[in-house]
């Protein structure tokens, strides 16, 4: 056999198993929310609504802008300590009238192109986000990434919050808090959605910054004991 021969041999060999070798991830990368830290929106440092671009909301949940100095939101020096930027998530706006009441944002991920692995089980994901509230106030935030099928039926989620009045000292703070879960079989959607539960004594002051939720490999989740 001539050298030409036995080269050309290899090339085909190699070209057959690359596919299989480097074929390249559906699974996406990096961080899928948007706008994840109300910075795309036109925050206002009063406690008025406004919406913050990229979600669809419910009750008065708004995007504030942290504070130049200490008062009923966290302040610019905060925001400096966790890379927050100008803005946050807010509950927004309330009144005296003592009912608690409930605000949401959301939005709603397509990871339908990942469907291979999610349904071979190979796939993990890691929400977080920074989470707190006003010094005393009781109001409470959570952020929820919920697992959908092709026609948008739950699967399971996982959650990150809220984040109590003693948790952060009586302290106008955001925390960050993390958590995993592997998607189900069969998801094709993720939908991130905030929730701000309120006790409607003044205005909303949950505070939520820095959302993110990523895929990687499959994790090892830790059950309850």
């Amino acid at each position: 056999m001539s050298v030409r021969a036995l080269l050309a041999m290899v090339v085909g060999a190699l070209l057959l198993a690359t596919p299989l070798a480097a074929r390249p991830t559906t699974i996406p990368t990096g961080n899928l929310v948007v706008n994840p830290g109300a910075e795309d929106s036109p925050g206002t440092d009063i406690a008025a609504v406004v919406k913050p671009v990229g979600w669809t909301t419910t009750g008065n949940l708004s995007t504030w802008t942290y504070a130049a100095r200490e008062g009923d939101r966290p302040t610019q020096a905060f925001s400096a300590t966790i890379g927050g930027g100008k803005s946050f998530f807010a509950g927004g706006p309330g009144d005296n009238s003592g009912k608690q009441s409930t605000h949401t944002a959301a939005q709603t991920i397509d990871v339908s192109g990942a469907a291979t692995e999610i349904d071979a089980g190979k796939v993990g994901a890691t929400l977080t986000a920074f989470i707190g509230a006003y010094t005393v106030d009781n109001d409470l935030a959570t952020v929820t990434a919920r697992f959908l099928d092709a026609a948008g039926a739950e699967l399971g989620s996982v959650r990150v919050g809220p984040v109590s009045i003693d948790e952060r000292k009586r302290l106008t703070v955001l925390l960050k808090r993390t958590a995993q879960a592997n998607l189900p079989p069969n998801t094709r959607s993720i939908a991130v959605v905030i929730t701000v539960t309120a006790n409607g004594n003044g205005a909303h002051r949950a505070y939520i910054d820095n959302i993110s939720l990523t895929l990687g490999k499959a994790v090892v989740v830790a059950t309850p004991k």
